[in-house]
């Protein structure tokens, strides 16, 4: 069964992503100088959303498969990670191959193999139509490594792992180290999966989030208030960048608070977004771009034409997305029903 608060916190973070890009790069809006810093957070912020929310998903279905079948088989962990996430991938990487074949983008061999192969949160070429897949990137790690981890570790040193995992990426983060492209902050969106997966392991933390997340976000608000009053801006700076992602947390499981808000039509319609926020995060990339890198011509450089990122993206959600996960559970289903002739 869906999860609509989730769901919900997926559209916001894809819409922000959308204001994000058509506001300073497709438009390259240049007004206000409070509403342009305000749309260049809004990026960064909502993947930080789709990695806590990913964070959070994933070791709780890990953790409910331990709790059916006694162990999680990293295995079959892997093919759904597979079913899911590579198709609507190389659907994406196929169309803009396309694109630049029909002289209307222009795309490197280097950037769609970089993208292939998960590595755009490097240093590795990485062109604007491709880059954005360095989020993909940045998840692919962590579950290469995690789910290992997780059956190494005892239940009971799992939230101590993933506490001292997240001290140490916030201390890298702050830092400055893993930063690649002057912008992709590597540490802290592994520090983001890393606590959403703390959230799922450990029920305490989950629930304090969830009752005394705007408590916390109050008074991480007024702590870097205090300490860039004084004088520390260079430190409050670090404060909010480094507190960030537990106040997304704190948000987001808060929302759990309001069950008359979760069951309105706006929060069903934002949460419906979020259902296609997988596909639509891929090939929004393709028709936000600034006009510069489209080659005249272009289909994709036209505000009216935009209604094609619609199209391809339902394209890509119905008719791959969907369909590849439901292969991907069938062929789990017949593999553990041979195994019990």
């Amino acid at each position: 069964m869906r999860d609509l608060v989730l769901d919900f916190w997926r559209g916001i973070g894809i819409l922000m992503v959308l204001a994000h890009h058509l506001v300073l790069f497709y438009y390259g809006w240049r007004g206000s100088e409070f509403l342009v810093d305000m749309f260049e957070r809004a990026g960064p912020l909502g993947v930080k959303f789709f990695f806590i929310v990913s964070g959070y998903i994933i070791t709780r279905l890990m953790l409910a498969e331990e709790e059916k079948r006694g162990r999680l088989r990293v295995g079959d962990f892997y093919i759904r990670r597979i079913f899911r996430i590579l198709p609507p991938y190389l659907l994406y990487l196929f169309g803009i191959f396309a694109f630049s074949a029909s002289g209307w983008i222009a795309v490197s061999n280097a950037d769609v193999l970089t993208a292939g192969a998960f590595l755009c949160n490097t240093a590795l070429p990485c062109g604007w139509f491709v880059v954005h897949t360095w989020t993909l990137a940045i998840e692919m790690q962590f579950y290469l490594l995690w789910p290992v981890i997780f059956i190494a570790l005892p239940a009971r040193y799992r939230a101590p792992f993933l506490t001292a995992l997240l001290a140490l990426l916030f201390t890298l983060s702050a830092f400055g180290v893993l930063v690649e492209r002057g912008w992709i902050d590597n540490a802290l969106s592994f520090a983001c999966i890393a606590l959403g997966a703390l959230a799922a392991v450990h029920p305490y933390a989950r629930a304090a989030l969830k009752d005394c997340g705007f408590l916390f976000i109050g008074a991480v608000a007024l702590a870097v208030g205090i300490v860039y009053s004084a004088g520390f801006a260079d430190a409050a700076k670090i404060m909010y960048r480094t507190a960030t992602p537990l106040l997304l947390a704190a948000l987001i499981f808060s929302t759990y608070r309001f069950p008359r808000l979760i069951s309105s039509r706006p929060f069903a319609a934002v949460s419906g977004i979020g259902l296609v926020s997988y596909s639509l995060y891929l090939w929004q990339q393709a028709f936000v771009a600034p006009a510069g890198y489209y080659l005249s011509p272009s289909l994709l450089q036209y505000v009216q034409y935009v209604f094609l990122m619609a199209v391809f993206c339902l394209f890509s959600y119905y008719f791959v997305e969907k369909p590849f996960i439901r292969l991907g559970k069938k062929l789990l289903q017949k593999k553990e029903l041979r195994a019990k002739v």
